[in-house]
């Protein structure tokens, strides 16, 4: 078996055999991501809105023109922005189902676009055989979606069937980000309509340097410090 059958054997023998345990492929028209490039930070739904042109900080004019961004945001019309509109989009999870498939298609040896059966290796001859509806020992794109996208609702189900896990017995403060904390006025969790339309002064209020514009250190969350425990410390272990 060559490098390539053995990484690509691995990679679905685990994800799509055994996707019981693995994340299920993510639905996306992209094209497949390069799996050694960095992902992308996870941005606010607020910042991404205001920051368009991406680098990291609101200039003068990002801030000038941020009432009519932020509305925007308001996606059900209800004049405020809440919930799911103010949290950041969830990161990806897992390889989209264009991605499985074309690692599949590594080891198209002859470049048709298809996958016979001897391409593949003893290891995926269950895969192959879920995947060839047709029975003519051949593996089209189609079908190759048609099987990916069947173990991703295989996964689904098997993880509705697992038991919720207990709260924490002590969770932690939920942590307001500086840029929705200076829009949030009232600290009610909401950005009203009138909290939208006063927001460039709001944003104002968070350029300390006073150059005029939002830098990405003045967008970052402050640290905080950790509580100090009163109890003595630990004496030293014997050796």
């Amino acid at each position: 078996m060559s490098r390539s059958q053995t990484s690509v054997t691995g990679l679905l023998a685990v994800g799509l055999v055994l996707c019981g345990s693995a994340a299920p492929a993510r639905q996306s028209a992209e094209p497949p991501r390069d799996p050694n490039a960095p992902r992308p930070a996870r941005v606010s739904s607020l910042q991404a809105s205001l920051d368009k042109n991406k680098d990291g900080e609101l200039s003068a004019d990002e801030i000038t023109v941020a009432p009519t961004n932020l509305a925007s945001l308001d996606k059900n019309e209800d004049g405020k922005l809440s919930g799911d509109e103010l949290r950041p989009p969830p990161p990806p999870v897992g390889p989209t189902v264009a991605e499985m498939v074309a690692r599949l298609l590594e080891l198209d040896g002859d470049a048709s676009g298809t996958l016979s059966k001897g391409e593949l290796p003893d290891q995926l001859a269950d895969v192959f055989a879920q995947a060839d509806a047709n029975r003519d020992n051949i593996l089209t794109n189609s079908e190759l979606i048609n099987l990916v996208e069947k173990q991703e609702a295989e996964a689904k189900a098997r993880a509705a069937r697992q038991p919720a896990p207990p709260p924490p017995v002590s969770p932690r403060p939920v942590r307001v980000p500086p840029l929705q904390a200076a829009l949030d006025t009232n600290g009610d969790g909401e950005i009203t309509k009138d909290e939208m339309s006063g927001a460039t002064i709001s944003l104002l209020a968070l350029d300390k340097d006073k150059d005029g514009k939002v830098s990405a250190d003045e967008l970052r969350p402050a640290r905080v410090e950790e509580p100090k425990s009163d109890a003595p410390p630990a004496p030293p272990k014997v050796r």
